[in-house]
């Protein structure tokens, strides 16, 4: 899938006639608010330790500040910590994918496109029609190529993904609907959307997207972070909540050494020695 994904960024969008005269494209180009660099660290590198942390808790208890008990063990904290790094990674992907497909099918021209088109000197648009990108003086093909990514907002949909992601492992790790103090955790596991909402608002100030841009990346990542939580994880309804369907089912299994018997409760294994 990162293959697929680094093809549909190399891959020129579609291009669009636009009009000259369209005030929804003539915004002027600014510097980002938060680059995608830094969303990567925020929603990515962050989401990682989050994820980290909630396995180190069960698999170890902290008896004082100076020294670990061990618990449950390190490789138990390594399964789980992998799994849940594995539906992250999952949600990132996926969205990353779909996003740059969808930019390059749709070609809409970001708000500030005609700051980096630079139109020629006493350019206008046809009599019955519409301008191309051969009014454009811009030399730099690369601003230009982005100029048509507008729909959907990357950073948007990477953002909402990771967080949304980040709030079920959140829920289920918190146990969200089994126990008490319900209004409190709620209120605790909707921080990362905050995160996200604003990455999404920065992105229509920054004059990078248009707002339908902003909803439509904020859907996307919104899905494929609840699809690939539910990959690994249960329900939130689900006795096993919190614990990924690997280790559920293996705990669930028969051990070696438990008497099997059959219908008429005889005893046919395993046996000693066997």
């Amino acid at each position: 899938m990162g293959i697929i994904w680094g093809a549909f960024s190399a891959v020129h969008p579609h291009k669009r006639q636009f009009s000259l005269e369209d005030k929804t494209i003539s915004y002027k180009l600014k510097e980002d608010t938060i680059p995608f660099w830094a969303a990567i660290v925020l929603c990515g590198v962050g989401s990682v330790v989050f994820i980290a942390l909630f396995p180190a808790f069960r698999a170890f208890e902290w008896p004082n500040q100076s020294s670990l008990k061990k618990k449950k063990g390190m490789a138990w904290f390594a399964r789980e910590f992998h799994i849940g790094l594995l539906g992250l990674a999952m949600a990132i992907v996926l969205t990353l994918m779909i996003t740059d497909m969808v930019k390059n099918v749709a070609g809409r021209h970001r708000p500030d496109f005609l700051a980096r088109c630079k139109p020629k000197s006493g350019s206008a648009d046809p009599e019955w029609g519409l301008s191309d990108d051969s009014v454009c003086t811009q030399t730099d093909m690369s601003l230009m190529r982005d100029g048509m990514r507008s729909f959907p907002s990357g950073h948007t949909s990477f953002s909402f993904s990771t967080m949304v992601y980040l709030t079920f492992y959140f829920a289920g790790h918190f146990k969200l609907y089994h126990t008490s103090s319900r209004a409190i955790k709620a209120f605790s596991i909707f921080f990362p959307l905050l995160l996200a909402m604003y990455i999404g608002v920065s992105r229509t100030n920054d004059n990078r997207h248009h707002w339908q841009d902003v909803l439509g990346g904020a859907l996307l990542g919104t899905f494929f972070g609840w699809f690939s939580y539910r990959l690994y994880y249960p329900d939130l309804m689900s006795d096993d909540v919190g614990t990924p369907y690997d280790i559920t089912r293996e705990a669930k299994l028969p051990s070696r050494n438990t008497p099997q018997t059959d219908s008429r409760g005889n005893q046919i294994g395993p046996y000693p020695g066997v």
